[in-house]
């Protein structure tokens, strides 16, 4: 006698295939979150250490800004990185990018040793305006004091090409307090 052939067709096969597939396609889409959630955690930590150290090329800046003799001003020997912006256009932080001119004349700054692992092979750079001076009345201080501002603009680029532009606005008051 001859044995009956068995109806199935392979359909479980099929059936348990799909399932892997899917199952393959939710693991790697999970893999792929789970990545980009760290990529993007860790940009966000290379922003804020290069953000943190450009407090170190401030304090250079500041440094600096203390040497000019009184009156200050513009300083007598101008570095490259000095600009004399005494009737300034208005430049935004917006307008200052990665790759504008003035970056080829900054002044590099070191990175401390005990904050070098923080960029991670990266550099800190900044120029400086000198923006004049005016008449203010600054809190504090006698009345019709002579004001001069310098603006500092740092960048700190760190691991992954990281940026980070910031500016700050020094005022000093020739006058004493009264």
């Amino acid at each position: 006698m001859i044995p009956e052939k068995d109806s199935e067709s392979g359909a479980t096969l099929v059936l348990v295939l799909l399932v892997l597939v899917a199952l393959t396609l939710l693991a790697l889409s999970g893999w792929y979150l789970t990545k980009t959630s760290v990529d993007i955690a860790g940009n966000i930590a290379y922003r804020n250490a290069a953000l943190n150290i450009a407090n170190v090329a401030l304090e250079d800046a500041g440094n600096y800004i203390n040497t000019i003799p009184m009156p200050p001003g513009l300083p007598s020997v101008q570095p490259s990185w000095f600009y004399n912006s005494s009737a300034p256009t208005a430049s935004p932080i917006s307008a200052i990018t990665a790759s504008s001119p003035q970056w080829s004349t900054a002044k590099t700054v070191s990175i401390p040793s005990a904050l070098s692992n923080s960029l991670q092979d990266g550099s800190l750079q900044y120029f400086m305006e000198f923006l004049g001076n005016h008449a203010c009345n600054a809190a504090g201080y006698v009345t019709n004091s002579t004001c001069y501002y310098y603006r500092v603009t740092v960048m700190a680029t760190g691991a992954r090409n990281t940026h980070v532009i910031t500016q700050s606005v020094y005022r000093l008051v020739t006058a004493k307090q009264g």
